[in-house]
This record gives structure tokens, sequence and C-alpha cells, in this order.
């Protein structure tokens, strides 16, 4: 898989690097040099991003389990 087409799948299903690297367990620089060509996609990540992109359960849970933001205030990440 092309990075480019890792960000196109990730654009359709509606995940932020930052989601995505959280599913995969890495970061989200790293998520962002896959998208932009500066490194290699390994294939069990190929893999486990294919089971992502193909789980409507889990990108719904994905997106409910957002934080919520509110235009003006700074964005607070929850203490876990």
């Amino acid at each position: 898989m092309q990075g480019s087409q890792m960000k196109e799948i990730r654009r359709i299903i509606g995940l932020t690097q930052a989601e995505v690297a959280q599913e995969l367990g890495v970061n989200k620089q790293t998520v962002h040099r896959w998208e932009k060509g500066k490194c290699r996609i390994k294939r069990s990540v190929e893999g486990s991003f294919a089971m992502l992109a193909n789980s409507p359960e889990r990108i719904s849970w994905i997106k409910s389990n957002r934080p919520k933001r509110v235009r003006g205030v700074p964005f607070k990440k929850k203490n876990s």
C-alpha cells in the first residue's frame, strides 16, 4: 500500500492521523511520514490498517469517543 492510498482511505472513513496512529500503536508523526511517502509501511501495519478500515463498528466507536472541542476554547487532553 502506498502512503497516498492510506491517506485517501483514512479521509474516506473519517479518521484523523492521531486516531489511526493510536489504533495502530504508532505516533501521529509516523502516520504523517507514511502518507507523505517518507518511510515504508510494514506489511503487518498494512494488515491492521485494512482491518480497521473494514470495521464500521470500530470506526463508529472511535468517532463517538472523540473529545469534544468548543470553538475558541483550547483543547485539553483527559488524564488516563
